[in-house]
């Protein structure tokens, strides 16, 4: 057993294989609404090598395309409410032609009484809708690969719905009645687990699922009950979210969905009683699940822009044994910035080293001996030394919340 001290508490973790990326991404943390700085539902799992979508509502496709995931193809739906849905469609034809011949995997819950289409139901509109696009992209113009744009939907019930590459998903029902049948999801693998309530009230079914899993990631109601009894009595309030957590005992508790308001519920929490390890959410936070459970904050959902690069002697050209100054915009201040320096002209995953074009690219970040850091949230130093070959480079900086900038074409001296 390992220990780790997380928000004043310590908390015992067992073993995780060696070498096991386990990473939970809030993408969007918003209910309902047209918020230009934070995105409706959809969580990232990356589980070896497995890239799970779970929920797609509005500004999650955008989302993914800042982190370089605009092409994944396994999404895991909730429930069917528009907050976790209007974002499928651009997912789904945005990413159509880098899918290549992998169609779009889509799960949910089935057609109910009050739920007139359930998940294969939704992905048969879709189809339907945006007819005449497919048909111009695929047999006309284009000539996509007509796999891509295919949604292979499937109506999932309880139990395990997904098993691959040693992630097993298990979906379970939750109580965001008259939404039934809703859902939440949990995710296992490398002896570790997820699990991502969806809207839903209290629900005694999710502590059964989530007894003791290293992280939760649980909805919340922010507003005051009064003022909307309907909506409020089907999700969960900070008093019933401190029994929720009390009785599943996560090794993580992280807080997402804010409705109908962003507010910081951790202390009404608290005063409920509940007092194991919790976190806020917020859009680009990510967690990741290992021998350690360790927080990634997010300070900016803005994609990092690297607008000048020079030396420290503020020459025209970067001279490869001095310090390379970066100005720009979003880096992130408290840290996890880093430069990537490709040769020009090469393709992803071609970037060049010291030696010429075919070498890997070179990255320098704050953890590095050549002590990079920031000077503030626009500027940038890393001593290179001789790391650098003369040339054409192509610069591209990646802020802590995982975002890379466009590439800026520097010259080494």
């Amino acid at each position: 057993m390992k220990t780790v001290t997380m928000f004043g508490l310590i908390c015992a973790l067992p073993l995780m294989a060696q070498n096991s990326t386990f990473k939970v991404t809030l993408l969007g943390t918003s209910g309902p609404g047209l918020s230009l700085d934070r995105s409706e539902a959809g969580t990232l799992v990356q589980a070896g090598s497995e890239n799970l979508l779970f929920d797609c509502g509005r500004g999650i496709p955008e989302r993914l395309t800042q982190l370089g995931l605009g092409n994944i193809n396994k999404v895991f739906l909730t429930h069917l409410h528009s907050d976790h849905t209007q974002g499928l469609p651009i997912l789904w034809m945005g990413s159509w032609n880098g899918r290549g011949t992998n169609p779009l995997s889509l799960f949910g819950p089935a057609q109910d009484t009050d739920q007139p289409t359930g998940t294969t139901g939704l992905a048969t509109q879709l189809t339907a809708a945006y007819a005449t696009n497919t048909h111009i992209r695929r047999d006309l113009v284009e000539h996509w690969a007509p796999e891509g744009i295919t949604i292979a939907a499937k109506d999932v019930t309880e139990g395990v719905v997904y098993q691959n590459n040693g992630v097993t998903v298990t979906a379970f029902l939750v109580d965001h009645a008259p939404v039934k049948p809703a859902l939440g999801y949990r995710v296992d693998f490398g002896g570790r687990s997820v699990v991502i309530s969806g809207d839903t009230t209290a629900s005694d079914n999710l502590v059964k699922f989530a007894k003791g899993v290293d992280l939760l990631v649980h909805e919340i109601w922010t507003g005051a009950a009064s003022t909307d009894i309907a909506t409020s009595l089907y999700h969960t309030t900070p008093e019933q979210a401190a029994s929720v957590f009390s009785r599943a005992a996560p090794k993580l508790a992280l807080l997402t969905h804010f409705a109908p308001m962003l507010a910081d519920v951790t202390k009404n929490i608290r005063s409920a009683g509940y007092g194991g390890p919790l976190q806020m959410g917020a859009d680009l936070l990510s967690v990741e699940v290992g021998d350690q459970l360790k927080v990634n904050p997010c300070s900016t959902t803005a994609t990092p822009v690297a607008s000048a690069a020079t030396s420290d002697t503020y020459k025209p050209a970067i001279t490869a044994d001095g310090t390379i100054i970066v100005w720009g915009s979003a880096f992130t201040p408290e840290g996890g910035n880093s430069l990537r320096f490709t040769r020009a002209g090469t393709g992803p995953g071609q970037g060049a080293g010291p030696g010429g074009a075919g070498q890997a690219a070179t990255v320098i970040d704050e953890t590095s001996n050549l002590f990079f850091w920031d000077k503030s949230a626009t500027q940038i130093n890393a001593a290179l030394g001789g790391k650098l070959a003369a040339g054409q480079w192509n610069l591209v900086v990646r802020n802590g919340c995982g975002v890379s900038s466009a590439a800026l074409g520097v010259t080494i001296q």
